[in-house]
């Protein structure tokens, strides 16, 4: 498991002095230490006068600042402006609340703190700050988002369709790729059509469902294509050629023709076909994360 591609630095912080007293950084751009201090001077001391472990998020230039405080000190997580805000606020809970707990501020304010403490201690907030691939059924209503949502789980498969209200994720049991998932399945009534681009922050592989019409696939290139582009443009995309067990259904070459995108043949009622789609995720994980390596190594 990694450290989420979009936390870049780590604070521990004493509220009252702003002294650092943990600091890490996952990122191999450091950040600009002048914005760490304009968010600290902006806040000042209206810090501490929220309501200990309320988690708060403010932007600056490219990055964001999630935050909290507890018992004196501030807890700061700094990621990138495109992030899942919700996961990051609950991780910035999880640090304060472990530090707390097993009284870590006090131990880093220890000058004679051994090299072995300050490694348990370093070992259990990257823990916390592991955070899952998201991956992301989109497409529209009745073309097998939930159906594939279960069937990647080994769930019993519906044979009626059972429309997702707004958004269903759920962290997968079993590992693919040797990384923790996040498997989101997003409503496909048009009603939901404002929404899908902030459902698709911080998604790091895209599976563009469509269920293999001639309506359905022109419908979901002029709809869907451009908005991913534009949103997450640095998303691995696959499509899903879905219910090739019916008539007339278009093959993946043709749907891939008209995509854009390279698209995979599924009929997901079929729980055989479940190794078969954990292995288009897996490809879709592995591509993610060589692109995201390769990016590290230009900088």
């Amino acid at each position: 498991m990694g450290v989420s591609r979009l936390i870049r630095d780590v604070y521990i912080i004493i509220a009252a002095t702003g002294q650092c007293i943990y600091h890490k950084s996952y990122s191999r751009t450091p950040v600009d230490e002048t914005l760490v201090s304009g968010f600290l001077g902006a806040m000042g001391t209206t810090i501490t006068m929220m309501q200990e472990g309320v988690v708060k998020n403010v932007p600056a230039s490219t990055y964001s600042f999630t935050y909290t405080h507890a018992k004196g000190f501030l807890y700061v997580i700094c990621t990138d402006q495109d992030d899942d805000k919700q996961i990051i606020a609950t991780k910035v809970g999880e640090i304060m609340q472990v530090c707390v707990e097993k009284n870590y501020t006090v131990m880093l304010q220890n000058p004679n703190l051994t090299k072995e403490k300050r490694l348990e201690i370093e070992d259990t907030l990257d823990k916390i700050l592991t955070t899952e691939i998201k991956v992301a059924l989109v497409g529209f209503g009745g073309i097998g988002k939930t159906t594939m949502y279960r069937l990647v789980q080994g769930q019993e498969i519906p044979l009626d369709n059972l429309p997702t209200m707004f958004v269903t994720y759920k962290k997968l049991e079993e590992k693919i790729a040797d990384q923790e998932i996040l498997l989101w399945d997003f409503a496909g009534q048009e009603r939901f059509t404002p929404l899908w681009p902030m459902l698709l922050r911080g998604t790091q592989v895209i599976l563009l469902v469509t269920d293999s019409t001639v309506e359905n696939v022109l419908q979901t290139k002029r709809v869907f294509i451009g908005m991913i582009k534009k949103t997450k443009p640095e998303a691995i995309v696959y499509a899903i050629a879905n219910k090739q067990d019916r008539p007339k259904a278009m093959s993946a070459k043709l749907v891939s023709r008209v995509l854009g995108v390279d698209t995979y043949e599924m009929c997901a009622i079929d729980p055989s076909e479940r190794q078969k789609l954990q292995g288009i995720i897996t490809q879709g994980i592995t591509a993610y994360l060589k692109q995201q390596k390769e990016k590290e190594n230009r900088i």
